[in-house]
Parts: structure tokens; sequence; C-alpha cells
């Protein structure tokens, strides 16, 4: 990428004259947005998941799904009802497989905290702030594209839809 067209790179967010971008801790994009597809920008805080019922609600799910084979299973084992074998092996790993992804999506979906919210035609964005991002370098990268040309008539006040 040609760095000179970087407006700001601040807390896992880079914005170049061109996109807006979430990046991974070694700065490989995640989600890229053109900027010509952005209807609005808005520095806000809350939940860092686009649709965190739906994450929540899957979360849980996956979550009842584990216990629930894993102590059917455990049941079974316990009282002999039934002789699983090698299936036991499977179960037992699709169990805590579930449980697992259940509790890392619905820990993912619940987190709040500083994000860009990039609103497009039919869709909002939510580009997540690293943690441990403080409140000034989030009012330095705010600055910074309010500066720009390129970003300052996107960029809308806090609480603005």
């Amino acid at each position: 990428m040609d760095t000179s067209h970087i407006v700001i790179e601040l807390g896992g967010i880079r914005a170049t004259t061109t996109v807006i971008e979430e990046l991974e801790v070694d700065g490989t994009p995640i989600v890229t947005v053109p900027r010509e597809e952005i209807t609005a920008l808005r520095l806000d805080r809350g939940y860092l998941s686009e649709r965190p019922f739906t994450g929540l609600t899957l979360g849980l799910f996956l979550i009842a799904l584990g216990l629930l084979v894993g102590a059917t299973l455990l049941r079974s084992l316990v009282f002999r009802d039934a002789y699983f074998g090698r299936r036991a092996v499977y179960l037992l790993t699709g169990s805590a497989s579930a449980l697992g992804m259940g509790l890392w999506l619905a820990r993912h979906a619940v987190r709040q905290g500083p994000f860009v919210a990039v609103v497009l035609p039919s869709d909002k964005r939510h580009l997540a702030f690293r943690a441990g991002t403080s409140a000034d370098e989030i009012a330095q990268f705010s600055d910074a594209l309010s500066r720009s040309p390129a970003w300052a008539k996107l960029l809308t006040p806090r609480g603005t839809p």
C-alpha cells in the first residue's frame, strides 16, 4: 500500500484518502470500506458487534447444545444406559467445541467499547478500536479525520444517525 495517502492510522483503524480499514495487530486489513460507498462516519461507543442480539442468541444456543449433549453423554456413561464406544469421543469433542464457540460468540456479542460507525446506503459497519486505545488517541483520530478534505464532510457528531 502507498503510505503517502494515509490520513491517520491509530488504534487498529487506518483511514486513507480512499478507504477506511479495521486492522489486525500485524496491520492486515480485516474490514475495508471504500470512501465512495460511505454516506456518514461517526465515532461512537457501544456494542462492538454489529448485530449483538443475533450473536448472543446464537451463542446461548450453542452453549445450551454443548451442555445438553455433554450432560446426556455423561449420564449415559455413568448409568450405562447405552454403549457409545468411539462415538462417545466424537460427541464429547463436539460438545466441548459447541460450548467453547458459544462462550466465545456470546462474549464477543456483548463486548462494548469505542468504534467508528460507518454508515452505508443499506447497512452500518462497526470498526472497533483496539482495547487500550485511550480517549485522547480517539480524539486525535477524530481531529485528523475532520482536517482531511476526503473525510471531513462525512464525519457526523456522535448520536446522529
